[in-house]
C-alpha cells in the first residue's frame, strides 16, 4: 500500500505558504478532486494587519485572531478566538472518505492553542489520507513534534522557488491521488 504524503510547507513570513495552498485547493477542486481542511486570510485596515480569518473550504468562515478581540489567549499583538478553531477549523478536517486530501494552512501558534486541534492532528498523522500543511519555521514543541514524525517531508518554500515548487506540488499531488485510487 502506498504511503500517504505527509508534506509540510515552510518558510519565513510572506513567502507565499498560503497563496501556494489556496492554489492548491483551487486547481484540485476545479479538477474534481476531494479536498478538506481550511486556510487562513489576513484582516487588513488601512494597510495594516489587524487579525486573521479562518476559511474552510466548503465556504464556512470565522474570526481567528484579532487585535481587539476578546480573549484570554495572545500571539503576539493578537487575541486568539480558540473555540472558532473548536467550531469551524476541526470540522473542516474531517475528511469523508480516504482519497480526501486534508489541506491545511496553518498549523502554527494560534491553531496550537486549542488541545482539540493539536490531538486532531495526530491523529490525522496516522490517518490514511494525504496531508499537505503549512507550519511556521520555529513554531513550538507541538509543530517539532510533527514536523520529525516518521514520513514527513518538509519543502522550505522562497521566492526563489515559489513558482517552480507551485506547480511541482500540484502535479505531485495529481500523480498521488491517481496511483492511489488505481
Amino acid at each position: 500500500m502506498q504511503k500517504p504524503f505527509r508534506l509540510f510547507i515552510t518558510g519565513k513570513p510572506g513567502c507565499g505558504k498560503t497563496t501556494i495552498i489556496k492554489h492548491l485547493g483551487h486547481h484540485l477542486r476545479l479538477s474534481g478532486y476531494e479536498i478538506c481542511g481550511f486556510y487562513t486570510e489576513e484582516i487588513r485596515k488601512e494597510g495594516s494587519r489587524t487579525g486573521f480569518i479562518i476559511k474552510t473550504w466548503d465556504g464556512t468562515e470565522a474570526l481567528l485572531a484579532h487585535k481587539d478581540a476578546k480573549s484570554p489567549y495572545t500571539v503576539g499583538k493578537y487575541k486568539v478566538l480558540v473555540e472558532n478553531i473548536d467550531s469551524v477549523a476541526l470540522p473542516s478536517m474531517n475528511p469523508p472518505s480516504e482519497n480526501t486530501l486534508i489541506l491545511i494552512d496553518e498549523i502554527g501558534k494560534m491553531e496550537c492553542l486549542s488541545q482539540d486541534f493539536c490531538r486532531k492532528i495526530l491523529s490525522i498523522m496516522e490517518a490514511p489520507n494525504p496531508l499537505i500543511a503549512t507550519v511556521p519555521i520555529r513554531g513550538g514543541k507541538f509543530v517539532e513534534r510533527i514536523k520529525s514524525m516518521p514520513g514527513a517531508v518538509i519543502l522550505v518554500l522562497d521566492p526563489g522557488n515559489r513558482e517552480n515548487l507551485r506547480d511541482e506540488l500540484l502535479r505531485r499531488v495529481i500523480e498521488y491521488v491517481r496511483r492511489k485510487g488505481e
